[in-house]
């Protein structure tokens, strides 16, 4: 079995950047698979998402093998089977075999005989299962009930690629294939169209799902979680998972592919269910959940001039939690410019989101600035950055956040002053409300939830972040008062990654309650009690 990771598509357009291999029969592994990063010609690096989705990184170069080295290596290995040329199974054999074939001219020369006899997986899994929504290693192999990572590194494909050709022998035997020979007979057939996808997954768990709120698991046949999800109904979320399949992405049919069973978690209310959710992806780490997943962040706090950062709230790092350094940086750019800083590329490109090779030309960016800071900046005699503070509010009642997101249709191929001024209320408009949510959410890390959702009337009591207790509650009655002792200060200390996202889901879940027409009340520690319209007033600026 080989697989290969490489800068580019084929040998004219790049190099193989890491190899893998192993040497196996139906029932037995010869010797643990091995993989090795290569050295790269002149100088050459890996683009920047070549490093993403291999996970490549400067330090990796240091160990990497010759690649003369490690096609002596795998000749070595092939040697071994007992049959020249090797019979070599790869997945998707059209992009290793162009690699392999570069290899063997170069070192061996043009007219040497051919080392490995390939056989492609993927046109022998067309052929056995030719209604499998998604034939790519991945789906192929969770299909089959392995556990294989989505970073495309050589080792785990070729351990992903031994566990198909395993799982196949029965059902190619099953059709009369069991030599090698019949194999490449099979590969080489025509395959069947393809019909109707057919996922995996019986249609009748589905169907017996409950029409309430909850949180579903998507299951592999070995019992991997593959992704969870929340529903205010079980039963239609989950068939709506199956019925935009057909156009849906290439991910989501990849997991549908794979899920061969559900579990599901009813809970009293959507709300409830958005919780348990959040808290879940954090403690599975679900691989084809995108969101939430990232339990060990750690929110930051920042300095009221917005240009340094800390991971615990202090006297020179009072505001916050804040998601990330990035996410009020625009912001600070704003300030500082506000405040007469020269306009650096630097600066510019901060000051509207993005980096500075894309900055706007100084002249272009003092058009748009001139009329923000009319707009914006001069209202008063308050300090500049006072009056963009108050910014923050006047834009969210003018905009939502959506209103200034960049629009195909209005921003020019280049920059100008109206882009430019949109750019710069967005940044406004968004640090400005981080900041705001950061201390609605410290006071919602202590505090009694009353709310009406779906008929259901409950409450909900958080402490120090997390729901406590959830009952069933009758409207109009009082909510208990708080009386928690920490100072903010402590509020603040006790946030991590989790807290943060778990307070930002129930934040916008009561932000539905209200759209939908439901009743929401807060009590904050020892505060009065807020009602829907005050509710609605924090909400529309956090």
């Amino acid at each position: 079995m080989v697989d290969a990771q490489a800068t580019g598509a084929s040998p004219k357009h790049g190099s193989l950047l890491e190899l893998g291999w192993a040497t196996a029969s139906a029932v037995d592994v010869d010797a643990a698979p091995r993989a090795t990063w290569l050295s790269l010609p002149n100088g050459e690096k890996p683009s920047r998402i070549i490093r993403k989705l291999t996970g490549w990184a400067e330090a990796d170069a240091a160990s990497a093998m010759q690649p003369e080295v490690a096609h002596a290596k795998l000749c070595e290995a092939a040697s071994s089977v007992g049959r020249a040329p090797a019979p070599t199974l790869i997945h998707f054999a059209r992009f290793e075999r162009a690699f392999l074939d570069d290899w063997r001219a170069r070192f061996f020369g043009p007219d040497s005989p051919p080392l490995f006899d390939i056989v492609c997986l993927h046109a022998v899994a067309l052929r056995l299962y030719p209604t499998l929504p998604k034939s790519g290693l991945r789906a192929l192999a969770g299909y089959l009930g392995h556990s294989t990572p989505l970073d495309r590194r050589a080792l785990g494909h070729v351990e992903a690629t031994l566990h198909v050709w395993r799982s196949m022998v029965p059902a190619l035997e099953a059709k009369g294939v069991t030599t090698w020979d019949e194999l490449r007979a099979f590969e080489e057939e025509k395959a069947p169209k393809r019909g109707k996808a057919s996922f995996p997954m019986p249609a009748e768990p589905r169907r017996a799902l409950p029409d309430r709120p909850g949180v579903y698991r998507f299951l592999r046949s070995n019992g991997d979680v593959l992704y969870i999800g929340k529903a205010s109904s079980l039963k239609k979320r989950v068939a709506g998972h199956y019925s935009q399949a057909p156009r849906g992405t290439d991910r989501a049919k990849e997991m549908l592919t794979q899920a061969q069973g559900i579990d599901v978690t009813e809970t009293a209310t959507a709300l409830e269910a958005a919780v348990l959710e959040c808290d879940e992806i954090k403690r599975v780490d679900p691989p084809y959940n995108v969101q939430l997943r990232e339990a060990t962040r750690t929110p930051l706090f920042v300095s009221r001039d917005l240009r340094s950062f800390s991971e615990t709230p202090t006297d020179e790092h009072p505001l916050g939690p804040v998601p990330s350094r990035f996410s009020v940086a625009a912001l600070g750019a704003v300030r500082r410019i506000a405040e007469g800083e020269a306009s650096s590329a630097e600066l510019r490109g901060r000051a509207v989101g993005v980096p500075p090779s894309f900055a706007p030309e100084e002249a272009v960016f003092r058009d748009g600035w001139s009329t923000f800071a009319a707009r914006h900046l001069v209202l008063s005699s308050r300090t500049p950055w006072g009056v963009v503070v108050r910014a923050t509010a006047t834009l969210a009642r003018l905009f939502e956040v959506d209103a200034l997101e960049p629009r195909e249709e209005d921003a020019p191929p280049g920059w100008d002053a109206t882009r430019i001024l949109r750019y710069l209320e967005r940044s406004v408009l968004v640090g400005g409300q981080l900041l705001r949510r950061a201390r609605w959410l410290v006071r919602l890390s202590e505090s009694s939830i009353a709310y009406a959702d779906g008929g259901r009337h409950r409450v909900l009591w958080i402490e120090g972040g997390e729901v406590v207790r959830a009952s069933d509650f009758e409207p109009g009655v009082m909510l208990d008062a708080r009386h928690a002792a920490a100072t903010w200060r402590a509020l603040q200390e006790a946030f991590d990654g989790a807290k943060y996202d778990r307070l930002r889901v129930v934040t916008t879940e009561l932000r539905r309650v209200l759209a939908e027409g439901g009743s929401v009340r807060v009590r904050f520690d020892r505060g009065p009690v807020l009602e829907a319209e005050a509710i609605r007033s924090w909400l529309r600026f956090v």
